[in-house]
Parts: structure tokens; C-alpha cells; sequence
């Protein structure tokens, strides 16, 4: 097995080799016993259609898996462990399967976005536009999309189903949550993971063949919000209450600054000089009714 374990270090940020990871995950090196499924099973979702390993081989020997194989082979077992039936894990299997490449609407997204992609691999998309699909000789489907883009970037990445949505399945890592927010499609994602959904990592099942395994993919829990737009939250949910205004200021389109300003009912002079001392303020104003303490009205501004 070693020697068809894929060292990601030799791929991380290298987009030239694109093509190369393609053909490498369509070599088929894995024996079905080197997969955590029962042979049964694996003759019975081939006789269903949820698996294809349709190749030729020589007399005496046995069909072999490739990278693609065994991945959509263990997200299948993943679909039948949380009970989705064959004809659920087929609808899931039409969507990671769809040609990119050949998709007219999937190409039009591609030119639409050129620039930033163009930024994101450092590959130059110039001529984009000139591309028809029906002029490309290759295909590229969306699990080898998103094999792929785990490689290159080396997140962790999961896949969401839905199982009452099965033409639904959004794959989340942390550069795919920068593509959604340069698509503006953040809002669209984030009212679908509120829904109740399973969760596969395809990092996990890929860890298989990666010399290093899941620590080779870096960590960290891919959000729809950027940091910034989570600080803004939490001081809008910090003292609720006694809330009454924030002003947000941007630079170059990202939230910088934030002035949070606040207001308290107050009845003992010493609160209002407790609050003078901890200097958590920009600024204070005191107000008063009759000659006595009101409330006062601190601003604070915070850094993003």
C-alpha cells in the first residue's frame, strides 16, 4: 500500500499539477479488500449502480479501485451507515460525478469569476472567454474538483447531504468558504446548514492514501462568517440590553473598526467613577435629571 500513498507536501500550492493529480487519483491501484466494506455489499451496489468498476482485466485477476473509486466507495458506506437507500446515495452519486468542464452553466460561473481565480491558482485565465465547452477535450467531475482542491490546499474539507434535498450537496473548507463569499452565495449556504443534514469528510476518507494521514490537512472548522463579521456579532450580542447604536467602519471593502455605543442607568456616583478608572471607553457622557445622575453614555471602539 505504501507506495500508492501520496505525499501532499509535493502538491500543497502547486496548481500546474492539476492534470497530473487528475490522471494519478484515475490509476487504479486498490484492491476491493482494501476497502472497510463487506464484498457483498460491494457486488450488490455495483449491481445497483452505485459503484461502476466496469475495466477490463486480465484472466485470473481482479478489478482494481482508483483514488476516485475508493473515495466514492467510502462516502457511499458513510450515506448507507446514516440510512440513505440506494436510490438516495444514486441521487448524490449524479451530483459529485457532473463534468465541470462540460457543464455550460458551471463554465459560465468559471468566466464570470475569472480574475479571482486567476488570483486564487496563479494560473492565467485570459482566454477564458474564448472557451467553448463543446471544444474541450477533457473531463473534470466535481469529487475530482474537490479531491483535488484538498491537495492543494491541504484543509480539511466535509461534504453536506441532505437527504431531503439529494440534488444538494455543499462541500465546506475554508478556501471553499472564501469562493462562496467572492460568488455571494454565503447566505445561500448558510440557510442550508441550518437544516438538519449528515456530514461526510472527504479529508478523512482521503487520509487513507496520504503519507501523514489526517494530519497533513490542516485543521480548523470551516465558517461562513469571517472573523471580523463573527467580532461584530458578539459585540452586538455583548450587553444587549444596554445596546443603543454601532457604527462600523470598512476599509478596503473589510470591516476595521467598530464604535460600540452604549447606555446605563445609573444612581450611585461611585459606579461612575469605577467606570472612569477601568478606562473601557473612548468616551462618556453624563446625564443628568433635576441635578441628579440619569445614566451615562460610554462609545468603545474596537479593532477588527
Amino acid at each position: 500500500m505504501s507506495e500508492y500513498k501520496l505525499d501532499i507536501l509535493q502538491f500543497k500550492g502547486n496548481f500546474d499539477k492539476a492534470l497530473y493529480l487528475q490522471n494519478k487519483f484515475n490509476e487504479r491501484v486498490f484492491s476491493k479488500t482494501e476497502i472497510d466494506v463487506v464484498y457483498s455489499d460491494l457486488t450488490n451496489w455495483e449491481r445497483n449502480g452505485l459503484i461502476d468498476i466496469s475495466h477490463k482485466v486480465k484472466k485470473g485477476g481482479h478489478k482494481k479501485l482508483s483514488y476516485v473509486d475508493y473515495v466514492w466507495v467510502s462516502i457511499a458506506k458513510e450515506l448507507r451507515d446514516f440510512g440513505f437507500s440506494y436510490d438516495e446515495i444514486k441521487a448524490v452519486k449524479v451530483f459529485l460525478i457532473t463534468d465541470l468542464v462540460h457543464d455550460k452553466e458551471a463554465l459560465k460561473e468559471l468566466k464570470n469569476h475569472k480574475e479571482y481565480i486567476s488570483k486564487k491558482s496563479g494560473i492565467n485565465l485570459a482566454d477564458l472567454d474564448q472557451l467553448d465547452a463543446d471544444q474541450i477535450d477533457f473531463d473534470v467531475s466535481v469529487l475530482e474538483f474537490l479531491m483535488i482542491n484538498a491537495m492543494f490546499f491541504a484543509q480539511q474539507t466535509v461534504l453536506q447531504c441532505f437527504k431531503n434535498q439529494l440534488e444538494i450537496v455543499i462541500p465546506f473548507s475554508i478556501n471553499l468558504i472564501k469562493d462562496y463569499e467572492q460568488v455571494k452565495a454565503t447566505d445561500v449556504f448558510a440557510n442550508y446548514i441550518n437544516k438538519s443534514h449528515v456530514c461526510v469528510s472527504l479529508t478523512d476518507i482521503m487520509s487513507y492514501f496520504i503519507e501523514g494521514g489526517e494530519k497533513s490537512f490542516q485543521t480548523g472548522f470551516p465558517h461562513v462568517l469571517s472573523h471580523e463579521e463573527h467580532d461584530i456579532l458578539k459585540a452586538i450580542r455583548h450587553n444587549y440590553n444596554d445596546l443603543k447604536s454601532i457604527n462600523i467602519r470598512f476599509k478596503d471593502n473589510k470591516p476595521e473598526m467598530l464604535e460600540v455605543k452604549m447606555m446605563k442607568k445609573v444612581k450611585v456616583e461611585s459606579r461612575i467613577l469605577e467606570l472612569i478608572k477601568s478606562g473601557e471607553y473612548a468616551t462618556i457622557e453624563i446625564k443628568t435629571v433635576d441635578g441628579k445622575l440619569s445614566h451615562y453614555e460610554k462609545t468603545e471602539k474596537i479593532k477588527l
